[in-house]
């Protein structure tokens, strides 16, 4: 379960291991149902997995979006980088 739990930022972890305990049990509940010939409470626990699937959703959206601005970020700091030390072998190379 852990290798799942890569594809949320390190605050949003713990909400989603519950989260994806909560779907587990949901769905598992919703299929028992749905053999009893229960659809209307099948139905229920259905939209309670929309729910958590939903929410789970959110959480990886969260970490790409967290991903790609890190990844920029970095890129940003490598251009500064390189901008400086350009810089220096400018100056260096006039004198």
């Amino acid at each position: 379960m852990n290798q799942h739990l890569s594809m949320f930022t390190a605050a949003d972890q713990e909400a989603a291991k519950k989260e994806l305990d909560c779907y587990g049990y949901l769905l598992k509940t919703a299929i028992e149902l749905f053999a009893q010939g229960k659809f209307n409470k099948a139905l229920i626990y259905h939209q309670n997995i929309i729910r958590s699937l939903d929410e789970l959703h959110r959480m990886r959206i969260n970490k790409e979006m967290h991903d790609e601005a890190w990844l920029l970020l970095k890129q940003i700091e490598a251009r500064q980088t390189q901008d400086e030390l350009l810089g220096r072998f400018k100056n260096d190379k006039g004198r």
